[in-house]
C-alpha cells in the first residue's frame, strides 16, 4: 500500500491540508489529550500515600511507631465503642501532618451515627495524643461502609409533596 513511512506521512499531510476542519479537530484532540495526560500525572504525583510509621521527636531521640501498632491500638479502642466494627485503619499523608482513615461498619447504638462517630473520633484523637505521645493530633476520618442498625434511618424536616 505505502512504500515507506514518508509516503504515509505525506498522504496524511495532504488530507489535512485539503480539509482545514480536520486539522483544527486533530489539534484540539491533541491539546485535550496533553491536558488529560498532565492532570493524570499531577494526580499520581500528589496522591495521598500510606505511611509505614510515625516519627515522634523527643528530647532523647526519635520514637518510631509502626502503622501496625497504631492499627492495633485503634482496633482495641473500637472494642469499647460497640457501635462500630473496624474493618481497616490506614495512615495517609506526610510527617508531621498525617491523616488516620478508619473504615468501619455501623452496628447501631443509642444515638445517631454522627454523634457516635464524633465520640469515637474524639477517643481516637485522645488516644493518639496521650498514649502514643504525638504532639499534633492526626486528622481522623471515619468512613462507614455498611450499616447493621435495626432502626431505619428517618428523615427529619419538612417535606412538601404538593406540586
Amino acid at each position: 500500500m505505502f512504500q515507506s513511512l514518508r509516503q504515509f506521512v505525506e498522504k496524511i499531510g495532504n488530507m489535512i491540508d485539503a480539509r482545514p476542519f480536520l486539522s483544527g479537530f486533530l489539534l484540539g484532540l491533541a491539546v485535550a489529550a496533553a491536558i488529560l495526560l498532565v492532570l493524570c500525572l499531577l494526580a499520581f504525583i500528589f496522591r495521598p500515600r500510606g505511611l509505614r510509621r510515625i516519627v515522634v521527636p523527643s528530647e532523647s531521640g526519635e520514637l518510631r511507631i509502626d502503622a501496625k501498632a497504631i492499627q492495633g491500638a485503634v482496633k482495641a479502642l473500637a472494642r469499647d465503642h460497640t457501635a462500630f466494627s473496624v474493618r481497616k485503619v490506614t495512615l495517609l499523608g506526610k510527617q508531621p501532618a498525617f491523616k488516620l482513615k478508619i473504615e468501619a461498619d455501623f452496628n447501631g447504638g443509642e444515638a445517631s451515627v454522627s454523634v457516635l462517630a464524633d465520640r469515637f473520633r474524639a477517643a481516637v484523637v485522645r488516644m493518639m495524643t496521650e498514649m502514643l505521645g504525638t504532639e499534633r493530633p492526626a486528622q481522623v476520618e471515619v468512613e462507614i461502609r455498611q450499616s447493621y442498625a435495626d432502626a431505619p434511618i428517618s428523615f427529619t424536616g419538612s417535606r412538601d409533596d404538593t406540586d
